[in-house]
């Protein structure tokens, strides 16, 4: 529910090789937002009646999580690993090579500002 609430929320957003475009118009997001605290609300009392507990998340372990995935699908972008993909120029393996490798020592580096005792 916070993921959803926070996307009607957020205006549109452009990234590096993507961009989000908010077309979710203003009476579907409010009937959205109704239907989320209706869910809540639904949420709490089945909690109250099962008595459960309350969990807490780390944004420490989230974030080390996004960075694991960012890691593999850069692991999984190196030329070599392309070549069930179809045969890559040489010029496009050179090009590519050293910049996965950059971002690859760059989130191993974010991880380990998160977990300085741990190895890169």
């Amino acid at each position: 529910m916070n993921e959803v609430e926070g996307l009607l929320a957020a205006p549109s957003e452009e990234g590096v090789f993507s961009r989000c475009v908010n077309s979710i118009s203003a009476e579907e997001k409010s009937q959205l937002s109704k239907l989320i605290r209706d869910a809540r609300e639904e949420l709490e009392a089945v909690s109250q009646v099962l008595c459960l507990d309350f969990s807490e998340q780390s944004s420490r372990g989230r974030v080390q999580s996004l960075l694991a995935f960012a890691w593999s699908d850069l692991e999984d972008t190196r030329p070599e690993k392309l070549a069930g993909y179809g045969q890559m120029s040489p010029e496009a393996a050179s090009f590519l090579s050293p910049r996965v490798r950059r971002l690859i020592k760059l989130v191993r580096a974010m991880s380990s500002v998160l977990s300085p005792g741990e190895e890169e």
